[in-house]
């Protein structure tokens, strides 16, 4: 077998920015790649505040590369490293935020919530400390800590008001997951009239993410409501993910949940099954726990559609 050939320093370095350049560009899977080749290459330098760096770089494209149960292993690794303490606040603050959200996607609450109050605690940027607020915010509402969940979402939008979308489309997430899918239209639907005003005032068309997030949750609330409208809204969230530019596997297989809701509304059993075994196997690919509870939801509709034919 040939050895592994590791990056000397002045091409680690190098390879530093090629990386920020590949995660600017999203092309996540390349970033992957190359930041765990680096990290390697950095530890066999001796450069081990550099190799910790990248591996919290490497933990964030495992986690959007659907894979955030590496992301986790990543980031345990890192911490456990002494020198991780010595680290600048807003790289920890990262790494923490990394961890929550990968913890979160593997349905580990107990440990997201842990490195999201982390992350909130060591965050000194605006923006950094709100998006850990929101992710604050996410696990205490999921686990019933409402007054806390309040709290937080009020935080995040306080210290960057350009979280607000992304306040409502988090919100509008967790209530689909718990079932309130009459809470869950409300709060899309309060986003989507949050964002006409955005553009309204400032004349912004941007802010595609927060408007395709808001468009999916819309979606599925209406899907599960049995709503006339819901292929419509499917179709208008699915046009939306493909026009973004970012990763959006996992929330494709999320409309084709509420997709497959719609199909069984018109009798269409068979189509109604593949869409929803296409997403199931995307949900189970990345081990996103959540989302599974809800297949389980459409799963027994499906079920008692074709005993009733």
């Amino acid at each position: 077998m040939v050895p592994l050939r590791l990056a000397t320093l002045e091409e680690a370095k190098q390879l530093k920015e090629t990386i920020k350049a590949l995660v600017m560009a999203e092309d996540i899977p390349q970033a992957c790649v190359r930041s765990a080749w680096l990290a390697l290459s950095f530890r066999s330098l001796g450069e081990t505040t550099e190799a910790l760096h990248v591996e919290v770089m490497l933990a964030w494209a495992q986690d959007m590369d659907g894979r955030p149960w590496q992301a986790v292993r990543t980031m345990e690794r890192a911490m456990a490293d002494p020198a991780f303490q010595t680290l600048p606040r807003w790289i920890r603050a990262r790494a923490h935020l990394s961890h929550a959200r990968a913890s979160w996607s593997i349905g580990d609450l107990t440990v997201s919530s842990e490195h999201a109050a982390r992350a909130y605690a060591l965050a000194d940027d605006p923006l950094e400390q709100g998006r850990a607020a929101l992710a604050v915010a996410q696990v205490s509402q999921h686990m019933g800590r409402l007054s806390d969940a309040t709290a937080h979402f009020k935080r995040a939008v306080e210290i960057d008001p350009s979280l607000d979308l992304t306040a409502y489309s988090i919100r509008a997430y967790l209530l689909n997951l718990a079932g309130n899918h009459r809470k869950a239209l409300r709060e899309a639907e309060a986003g989507l009239v949050r964002l006409m005003h955005h553009r309204q005032v400032s004349d912004d068309t941007s802010r595609a993410a927060e408007e395709t997030a808001l468009l999916v949750e819309l979606a599925i609330a209406k899907a599960f409501m049995r709503r006339r409208d819901a292929r419509d809204a499917v179709l208008t969230a699915q046009a939306a993910l493909q026009k973004y530019q970012g990763s959006s596997e996992l929330e494709f297989a999320r409309t084709r949940t509420a997709q497959s809701l719609t199909l069984i509304a018109a009798r269409e059993l068979n189509a109604a099954e593949t869409m929803l075994a296409d997403a199931v196997r995307v949900f189970r690919q990345r081990r996103a726990i959540p989302e599974l509870d809800l297949t389980t939801v459409v799963a027994r509709r499906l079920s008692e559609a074709r005993e009733v034919s």
